[in-house]
């Protein structure tokens, strides 16, 4: 039966049954309101039209070597395209259309001339089709009208630069191999090569003078090969120590500003400066190495009260730094002013600090705020 009859014969048979209350090939949904439709037929006799509950048709491939035909030329049916017998003789196949030729593929375009006969056209060979994957060292082709699998001797691995190693293609099949030539570039303090296609390395001399980035020169080779302003401590005193030609960097421990490449060691710590000033600090943690202000209520021990001209008056026993870099006097200590104070307050019946918030207290009247809280520290 043609195709356009059992397409036919199909719809009719489904409209009776969906209104005797059953369905056919799926089909019944097309009848109820807000369903979708059957599609119309693909004009492809070697495909059925299915149309599933709930959703729109799609197109089943008939069993292979069933009889199909497109116009006058006849054929079987191969993975649901009509193959016609006159394929491999074109001047065989007359035609009306380009429908009624053979399929085009991508190495064969057919179609229908002014003679209605069908015209078969070969692409070139060796007309790229696809890679398949990328890298497999595999690709297909169009040879005599028909696609092949051919070798890609270029479709090789990715190649990695500097690791001792190519990619090259075995056949179709991609592979690496060792080779020594395929060194990392050198730097100024790391010295490459290969062994066997495993990369070595070779630090340049601790110390050895460097071109810094944007600098003709002013760096030195640190211990993990790298080209830098300054050293580590311990990389200073391996290379020879005061004999370096490098110096240490700023936050590094030092014991004299010699070492260090700013020319200052201040609280142990290399330092951007000599932080000899109040309440000042190389060493205070988020900021090592820069002179930085000691936090409130910490001691500055190495300051010394010139009010007091006493060596012993450090920032550390009656006094604490206010954290803006002044050493101020606690609660209950002698004062004349209340900008000796921690508080900012100096009673002026005692003469004495009152005390700030957090510092301890034993009664009301020696807080600035008047309040000590029942854990006995000013509020």
């Amino acid at each position: 039966m043609a195709r356009r009859g059992i397409a036919t014969w199909l719809l009719a048979a489904s409209i009776a049954v969906a209104f005797a209350g059953g369905s056919f090939m799926g089909c019944a949904p097309s009848l109820i309101a807000g369903a979708p439709a059957c599609e119309e037929d693909d004009d492809n006799p070697c495909t059925v039209a299915e149309c599933p509950e709930g959703s729109t048709t799609y197109h089943v491939p008939v069993d292979d070597l069933t009889e199909c035909s497109l116009g006058a030329n006849a054929g079987v049916c191969i993975a649901g395209n009509c193959k016609l017998d006159c394929e491999s003789n074109a001047k065989l196949c007359k035609c009306s259309s380009k429908a009624e030729c053979p399929m085009s593929t991508a190495c064969v375009t057919w179609t229908c001339s002014l003679t209605e006969q069908c015209t078969r056209t070969d692409a070139p060979d060796g007309t790229l089709i696809d890679t398949v994957d990328p890298y497999d060292c595999k690709k297909t082709v169009c040879i005599g009208g028909a696609a092949k699998l051919v070798e890609d001797p270029k479709d090789t691995l990715p190649e990695v630069v500097g690791d001792c190693m190519k990619s090259f293609c075995d056949g179709m099949n991609p592979s690496i191999a060792v080779d020594n030539l395929d060194k990392p570039v050198n730097t100024n303090c790391v010295a490459y090569a290969c062994n066997d296609g495993i990369v070595l390395s070779t630090n340049a001399e601790l110390a050895t003078t460097c071109p810094l980035e944007n600098q003709a020169i002013g760096g030195v080779c640190n211990s993990m090969g790298q080209c830098v302003d300054c050293l580590s401590a311990a990389d200073w005193t391996t290379c020879g120590g005061s004999m370096c030609a490098g110096k240490v960097c700023n936050g590094e421990p030092c014991t004299d500003k010699y070492s260090c490449k700013s020319g200052a060691c201040a609280d142990g710590i290399c330092c951007n400066s000599t932080c000899t000033g109040e309440c000042k600090s190389c060493a205070v943690p988020g900021a090592i190495g820069t002179c930085t202000n000691i936090p409130y209520y910490e001691p500055d021990p190495s300051y010394t009260d010139p009010l007091t001209m006493n060596p012993d008056a450090k920032c550390d026993t009656a006094s604490r730094c206010n954290g803006m870099g002044d050493c101020l006097r606690l609660g209950g200590a002698n004062c004349k002013s209340g900008f000796e104070c921690l508080s900012g307050e100096c009673s002026p019946i005692t003469m004495a600090c009152l005390g700030a918030k957090g510092e301890p207290c034993s009664h009301n009247l020696v807080c600035a705020s008047g309040v000590c809280n029942a854990m006995d520290v000013c509020d």
